[in-house]
């Protein structure tokens, strides 16, 4: 049996919902699309789950979550509760340098608005710091 993904796509090569391929499961870290395209673009019973992206992406895809759409497709964000033991472990892995966050960049408080268009526009490969005076 064989495991893992057997294609990924690039989004910033290709839109997966305009492609005419339907897929069993899509996972979009940037959702930016409105919720029909992903509907298109899945097979019957496949599952696209949303994980980041716009807040009205994010929305929709909740409102979506809460029934399947026909053919039994579903749409939904990725929901994660941290247990309390799991974050005791994920701490000492920073701690140790086993772990380190990617920071794409620091902007000063006054900043922010740039850091927030920045991040729209999907130029942000790791996470955004704003630092207070």
């Amino acid at each position: 049996m064989t495991s893992g993904a057997p294609a990924v796509v690039d989004y910033t090569q290709h839109d997966v919902t305009r492609t005419g391929c339907q897929y069993d499961v899509i996972v979009d870290v940037v959702a930016t699309r409105p919720m029909r395209a992903y509907r298109r673009a899945l097979r019957p019973q496949g599952v696209a789950v949303i994980v980041g992206g716009s807040m009205r992406t994010i929305l929709a895809s909740v409102a979506l979550g809460r029934t399947p759409m026909r053919g039994g497709r579903r749409i939904g964000p990725l929901m994660y509760q941290p247990r309390p033991a799991g974050l005791t472990d994920l701490t000492q892995l920073f701690e140790d340098g086993h772990v380190a966050p990617v920071i794409h960049r620091s902007y000063p408080l006054e900043d922010t608005a740039q850091a927030f268009t920045r991040f729209r526009q999907g130029q942000v490969t790791g996470k955004l710091v704003v630092t207070l005076p």
